[in-house]
């Protein structure tokens, strides 16, 4: 008996596309949830995201940080590595955040949010026998964040050397881009 090949993975399932899959709440507030899920459809293909985090749904600024975090990444040269070395202040600039100390914390807040956050996104369609086939795929969009902080009167402050890693996937993510309409 022949063997089947397995299915490549789709190519709807790209880091690059974090708006489409909704990984990301516009809202600025939201109830403190450590669950959610959404469905819909795109070319016909119906998807499911569920998403985990112990810090809650990345939501509002958070989205500004992501697109931050890819800016600065792109800028070093897209490092094969996956790691970001950046100041807070760069990351501020490129997240487009005003300066001030609160700037500061939600850069911090948002960053974990991030990090704390897991994924399950199942692709699904129906095979030319009419069976329903799905892909899943979880993940993390950081692996890992280093930084230093000290403690102030008003606020704890972020100092200068920050760094962060992007899960290997994300990285090639970045790195290539989308070979479909993202």
């Amino acid at each position: 008996m022949q063997r089947k090949r397995p299915l490549p993975p789709p190519q709807l399932l790209t880091e690059r596309n974090l708006d489409r899959l909704g990984f990301f709440s516009v809202q600025t507030r939201l109830p403190v949830e450590t669950a959610w899920e959404s469905q819909f459809q795109v070319g016909g293909r119906s998807v499911h995201v569920h998403g985990e985090g112990t810090r809650g749904r990345p939501h509002g600024a958070d989205t500004d940080l992501m697109l931050g975090v890819e800016q600065l990444f792109i800028a070093q040269g897209s490092p094969e590595d996956n790691w970001l070395h950046t100041t807070p202040n760069a990351l501020r600039e490129a997240s487009l955040m005003t300066k001030n100390g609160r700037a500061f914390h939600r850069m911090r807040e948002g960053l974990l949010r991030i990090w704390a956050t897991g994924f399950i996104v199942r692709e699904g369609w129906v095979d030319p026998l009419g069976r329903p086939i799905r892909f899943n795929a979880a993940f993390r969009l950081f692996e890992e964040l280093r930084y230093w902080d000290q403690e102030t009167p008003e606020l704890p402050e972020l100092l200068p050397d920050a760094r962060l890693t992007w899960r290997p996937a994300s990285g090639r993510g970045i790195r290539t881009p989308c070979a479909v309409k993202c």
